[in-house]
């Protein structure tokens, strides 16, 4: 079982957020480039994707349940949309 989500990220790093009301958190993981400063912006991108995985998860998941239950796409469509969205910082 992996940590609940959301996920986000900050700067180089991946936390979720325990109690948002007391800005708790728990930090999934820490993004290594950021330590050399010419790659501290690969470090960040690293950490947006892998913040991103659980929306990318839930959006796979979406879109096998679409698949097998012959539903339509329009709701997988915008949760992949959003979850790239998230992953590239657009």
């Amino acid at each position: 079982m992996h940590t609940p989500g959301p996920w986000e990220a900050m700067d180089n790093q991946v936390v979720a957020r325990t109690h948002p009301e007391f800005n708790e958190y728990v930090k999934v993981c820490v993004c290594r480039g950021a330590e050399d400063p010419t790659r501290m912006d690969q470090g960040r991108a690293d950490a947006r994707l892998i913040a991103a995985a659980p929306e990318l998860l839930q959006a796979l998941q979406t879109f096998i349940d679409a698949l097998e239950n012959n539903r339509g796409m329009m709701d997988c469509e915008a949760i992949a949309r959003a979850a790239i969205a998230k992953a590239t910082g657009m």
